[in-house]
């Protein structure tokens, strides 16, 4: 697994691991590479930037295999920079935050220990096409349903994930959901996943948990690719980095 590492000036011990989003199939640490420098100066931490392959010619479970894959390898990667071992953080934005997700609940069928946190960004977690947000913005601006429902298409190939949480990360049972770290959970306010992340956190609250759901106002999906331009993405970004601190 290609990975970039950006490490911060004053880092603590520890590391977060960066998944780019881009509907399973575009993208890469390059066209993610500011919005990952940002994240990792708010958190103080070295983030790994990771590539993964990609669909439609690699479809479910590559990706999430090679981000287990950096999860479970990240700080002998980190050694040779001098980053000491300490909390491990899981990020991912749309897409990314659904691998990001999966990965948890992956690592915890497996029976190894759980991460210290995940950070995740207007995730896509489920491929129902039905929810309210996915009809209010069918047409974007931006992301819309007819492309993720191109993306799903690509990355589930043809696979029949209707029961497959670590596909689906929604389809988890409560067990899982009630196991999982601590989650920052943000969604922009004008995208067709924004149900997805409501619908998460409303999940979560009903098994007692107690993350906050951050929904921008007015932004669309990808708004984290903005922090040049946008003080709605570099605050949302120094939110996230507050909650990992």
């Amino acid at each position: 697994v290609r990975l970039k590492v950006l490490v911060p000036p004053d880092s603590g011990a520890g590391a977060v691991v960066f998944v780019h989003g881009g509907g399973f199939a575009f993208c890469s640490p390059e066209t993610h590479e500011r919005c990952a420098r940002v994240l990792a100066l708010e958190c103080g931490l070295p983030v790994l930037l990771q590539d993964y392959r990609l669909a439609p010619e690699h479809p479910y479970p590559a990706g999430l295999m090679d981000v287990v894959a950096t999860i479970r390898n990240a700080f002998s990667v980190l050694a040779p920079f001098g980053v000491a071992a300490g909390p491990l953080i899981l990020s991912g934005d749309s897409a990314g935050a659904n691998l990001a997700l999966a990965a948890l609940l992956h690592e915890a069928t497996q029976g190894r220990p759980p991460l210290a946190g995940a950070l995740l960004f207007y995730g896509t977690y489920a491929g129902d096409f039905r929810t309210e947000s996915y009809r209010d913005f069918e047409n974007g601006p931006g992301l819309t349903t007819a492309k993720m429902q191109r993306y799903w298409r690509w990355y589930v190939g043809d696979r029949d994930v209707s029961a497959d949480p670590l596909a689906c990360p929604l389809l988890a049972p409560d067990e899982a959901l009630a196991a999982l770290p601590s989650l920052h959970l943000m969604a922009a306010g004008v995208d067709p996943l924004l149900s997805d992340s409501i619908v998460l956190h409303e999940r979560l609250k009903r098994l007692g948990r107690s993350e906050r759901l951050t929904v921008v106002p007015g932004v669309t999906h990808g708004f984290l690719q903005n922090t040049l331009d946008l003080a709605a993405a570099r605050e949302a970004l120094a939110a996230a980095g507050a909650d990992a601190r």
